[in-house]
């Protein structure tokens, strides 16, 4: 159970990292 949740929130942290870096570069293409 816990490992699931750590799971989860790496899975997350993931999610945005790759969501900022994609801002950042979409930005930056503008």
């Amino acid at each position: 159970m816990n490992w699931l949740h750590q799971q989860w929130i790496h899975f997350k942290k993931d999610m945005r990292e790759a969501f900022d870096t994609g801002a950042i570069a979409a930005h930056g293409k503008k």
